[in-house]
């Protein structure tokens, strides 16, 4: 209505200026009461101004109707370049495009496939679902905004997108070489110790024993001797059943029951074939461990080779770690913080490696934890 005024002003000041504004009002009630005919002269130049009216009101209208139709068709027009715009992200979305990331003010390309590369992690997580992508922050030149540092975002990256295919075991330690602060930023990304150091945690078992005198106990996580014959003593022998050759795996051993010595260590599975194994001079290059306070390695015992005297107590807790990229392992005592390391030489004890235990004591006992 308020147009419809603003667009009839003129009209309207050409009939005032015609009539009179005075003789408007008394003409149009004589009109009414039927005392002036719509011939009469005096009602002529109100005709005229009423037909102006008439026609540009027609001509508002009409226009009005033009300007509603254009807007209209602009919002088809915005909508259907929308949908041509969404369909183009998804496409791009599907075919792991491009995707431009402003990391603190640093403009940094990657790809999708990169950014979803290793599961389970922050980016991951983001990148797998375009509703969350849709989601995130963007300036004004649309490039996704991260609050991270970009050196350590772009080295991650790169070393993410070299990497081998899915489930291949190379990327097993995939950030071991790099700086404590890259892999700092990994962790908080939500990557695993296994592409950051290699380690991951054993489900270790015990599966066999070798010689007589144990039993396996609580779903064969503890090992006990219990040859009581003080004339026919046996040594027996406890195999695990994870066979290790890759990566760096970490399992705890529970101390029960200890009588003055006990053996932690790893054979060659090539050689717990040999049920037979008699090793009392540890003369097989495949054993390498810790015998209280000796070391075990190369078919050799080197009782002065470490100051790792008094090294086992009942009671204590030992974390293990069969570290097969760096072909070591190491255990470490941790009531008293002590550890040692064996470098294992795979020509005399080549992989897979596996779990051995040996018991000289009636009523010894250890556990996996």
């Amino acid at each position: 209505m308020a147009l419809l005024q603003i667009h009839l002003e003129p009209t309207r000041a050409k009939l005032e200026a015609a009539c009179g504004r005075q003789e408007i009002v008394p003409l149009a009630g004589q009109f009414i009461e039927g005392k002036l005919s719509p011939s009469s002269t005096s009602l002529k130049p109100i005709c005229a101004a009423s037909q102006a009216i008439e026609i540009e009101s027609a001509h508002f209208v009409e226009n009005m109707t033009k300007f509603y139709n254009m807007l209209v068709e602009y919002e088809e027009t915005k909508n259907e370049m929308r949908l041509k715009e969404q369909e183009k992200l998804e496409a791009l979305f599907e075919r792991n495009d491009l995707i431009s990331l402003n990391i603190r003010g640093e403009v940094l390309y990657t790809s999708r496939s990169t950014l979803v590369r290793i599961h389970d992690t922050k980016l991951s997580t983001i990148f797998e679902d375009k509703m969350s992508v849709e989601e995130l922050k963007q300036d004004g030149d649309g490039h996704i905004f991260f609050d991270y540092n970009p050196n350590l975002l772009r080295e991650l990256l790169t070393i993410v997108a070299d990497c081998p295919d899915d489930h291949d075991d190379r990327r097993n330690g995939l950030f071991r070489s790099c700086s404590d602060e890259l892999k700092i930023f990994a962790r908080e990304l939500g990557f695993q110790d296994y592409y950051i150091d290699g380690s991951q945690n054993s489900t270790e078992r015990f599966s066999k024993v070798i010689g007589y005198g144990a039993v396996l106990t609580q779903d064969k996580c503890c090992a006990s001797h219990t040859n009581k014959c003080w004339w026919n003593q046996s040594h027996p022998i406890v195999i695990g059943k994870n066979l290790y050759t890759q990566g760096i795996s970490r399992l705890q051993l529970f101390v029960a029951k200890r009588h003055s010595r006990m053996f932690i260590g790893i054979v060659s599975s090539s050689f717990v074939k040999q049920s037979s194994l008699d090793d009392n001079n540890y003369s097989y290059p495949s054993i390498y461990g810790w015998n209280d306070n000796s070391l075990i390695f190369n078919g050799y015992e080197h009782p002065h080779i470490s100051n790792v005297g008094d090294f086992l107590r009942e009671g204590d807790t030992i974390e293990m770690e069969i570290n097969c990229l760096d072909k070591t392992i190491l255990v470490l005592n941790k009531r008293s913080r002590r550890h040692c390391k064996i470098l294992v030489d795979i020509n005399h004890c080549p992989f897979p490696w596996m779990l051995r235990i040996r018991l000289f004591h009636s009523n010894d006992q250890i556990c996996l934890l």
